[in-house]
């Protein structure tokens, strides 16, 4: 995976990125799909952080939750383009997976206080609720929330 790391950010530039450019540069890391690759969706992040050192700075800013929590507040479960196909549909749902994997690295979590904790479980349980009713997600997508309820609490 030496090949992966090509897409670091070299460290003088990675210490002048802001937590919220940082955030949302992690969010669209092109390989966030390896996190399926692996026998867990944890060892699978641990493959890219492992490769791309903006999560690991990311993990280290203590306002990072927020700013993950903010790009996850604006999903709607529900929200497919009109004729989006199948694959597309997926990466969507997939974004889900992403997020709720970041917000539940004890990394960012140990770094928030109770009331940004509040603030997560509270937009997990939303979304979880909105992915009941929405066949496509499957009990994959769905058992996310425990997944990350479990590692905030």
């Amino acid at each position: 995976m030496a090949g992966l790391r090509i897409m670091n950010i070299p460290p003088d530039t990675l210490e002048l990125i802001n937590t919220e450019h940082l955030s949302r540069v992690c969010l669209n890391y092109p390989f966030w799909p390896l996190v399926f690759s692996r026998n867990s969706l944890q060892q699978g992040y641990n493959l890219i952080k492992n490769n791309f050192n903006g999560f690991r700075e990311l993990e280290n800013r203590s306002n990072a939750a927020q700013y993950i929590l903010q790009e996850y507040k604006k999903m709607d479960p529900d929200d497919f383009k009109p004729g989006s196909s199948l694959a597309q549909k997926g990466e969507y749902m997939a974004r889900f997976t992403f997020i709720e994997l970041l917000l539940a690295q004890h990394e960012i979590i140990d770094n928030v206080n109770e009331d940004v904790k509040k603030q997560i479980i509270e937009e997990s349980l939303k979304k979880f609720r909105e992915k009941l009713k929405i066949r496509s997600y499957g009990i994959e997508r769905i058992s996310n929330y425990y997944f990350s309820y479990g590692k905030i609490c």
